[in-house]
């Protein structure tokens, strides 16, 4: 399965399940959370340079806490991502409409987010 999204944006053809109004947000989101210069990667990263300050050569037990956090937010960032990509996959080169089952996606895409916001915060 390819991972990435159809320019639907620039393409001219008869009306596909892309053309959902939906379709473009969750697939920015989608970009948000597998790029490393989105949003949850620089969350991620910002909020790790953060809590890596916090501990010192004879202690990290500041920094072990965010880490436990951080590889759940991984974990649940990866089962979204997993949940667009499909959706993305299938409106795009199967023609099945998202329907409203985009709308939950882009909820959670979005909650995880913020959640990387908030780790750095």
């Amino acid at each position: 399965m390819p991972d990435g999204q159809v320019l639907t944006e620039v393409l001219a053809r008869a009306p596909r399940a892309t053309d959902d109004p939906g379709f473009l947000a969750l697939a920015q989101c989608y970009k948000q959370l597998n790029s490393s210069v989105g949003l949850f990667g620089t969350g991620v990263i910002k909020a790790d340079t953060a809590a890596l300050a916090t501990g010192s050569a004879a202690s990290d037990q500041r920094y072990q806490p965010f880490e436990t956090q951080l590889q759940h937010l991984g974990a649940v960032r990866d089962q979204v991502a997993g949940t667009i990509k499909n959706q993305l996959f299938n409106a795009e080169f199967n023609n099945q409409p998202l329907h409203d089952q985009g709308y939950p996606a882009l909820v959670g895409c979005s909650l995880v987010l913020w959640s990387a916001g908030h780790l750095a915060a």
